[in-house]
């Protein structure tokens, strides 16, 4: 999505100063970006496309409705429930406790490498909102960005209150909440914080949208290294929410589709063969 934005395929889109012999050399020679990394795009594209392409349940309707159904329950079942299907017990939330015990054992250095890692995400948050805005907004996404725990702990709350909730109405209702944000933040931003800047006001409100999700996702991943064995940052309800905010949006982005297009009756066939 960055790249769609802010991105060019042509490595020459503008042209090289006076100075560098090097750029204007290479421009001559039709060597383009897309050209030098169509390997990467290409398995980018393939990574992307192969859950459609290699569908399991050949995009068949009724296959299709069954996986969404397991996945809901899947992702908001209790820690300590069990299920006839043994892939179910515990759901996510045990599944994802138990990939994070593997940080028990790293050692300080492992962890510090994370961290620098990690920390490219907020270097991205920086990038795209300043390519718009003033430096003060890199600040004011962070302060959204930690804002966005608390609001993460009433979701804790709330969906201990509607635990005995019916599991998919769960995920409708989450999945509900999350695109009235996103279109509120949008509309927010819009008319009100840019309204005085009509003509970009898009470019804008899309720089700190961007910024903002770097921001969270970098949070999100920082947090893996505070798991400690006896002192576990997996057990902090905002800390799982935040993780639980992001696979649900993962899984969304993928089953949606599917669902899209198992309900074209002919996608079946065209599939299998």
């Amino acid at each position: 999505m960055l790249y769609l934005t802010y991105g060019s395929f042509n490595i020459c889109n503008r042209e090289p100063k006076d100075g560098n012999t090097f750029a204007a050399d290479f421009c001559e020679t039709a060597q383009g970006y897309g050209t030098q990394t169509f390997a990467i795009w290409s398995i980018a594209i393939l990574w992307l496309l192969s859950p459609f392409i290699f569908n399991a349940d050949g995009l068949d309707y009724e296959k299709t409705k069954s996986d969404v159904v397991a996945w809901c329950k899947w992702m908001f079942m209790d820690e300590l429930a069990t299920d006839p299907d043994k892939v179910h017990t515990g759901g996510w939330i045990s599944w994802w406790k138990g990939d994070q015990e593997q940080y028990y054992a790293t050692t300080g250095m492992a962890r510090l490498t994370v961290l620098v890692r990690e920390s490219r995400h907020f270097f991205i948050m920086w990038y795209v909102i300043t390519l718009k805005l003033q430096a003060k907004y890199v600040l004011y996404t962070l302060a959204a960005a930690a804002a966005t725990l608390g609001v993460l702990y009433l979701f804790h709350l709330v969906g201990l209150a509607l635990r005995k909730a019916a599991f998919m109405g769960r995920a409708a209702l989450y999945l509900f909440l999350l695109l009235l944000f996103v279109v509120g933040s949008f509309v927010l931003m819009n008319l009100v914080l840019f309204k005085a800047t009509p003509d970009d006001a898009w470019d804008k409100s899309l720089s700190l949208f961007y910024g903002y999700c770097a921001a969270l996702y970098g949070i999100n991943e920082m947090l893996r290294v505070a798991n400690f064995k006896g002192m576990a940052a997996h057990d902090v309800a905002v800390v799982s929410q935040l993780a639980f905010f992001f696979d649900f949006i993962f899984g969304a982005l993928l089953l949606l589709p599917l669902i899209a297009l198992s309900c074209i009756p002919f996608m079946n066939a065209i599939q299998t063969r």
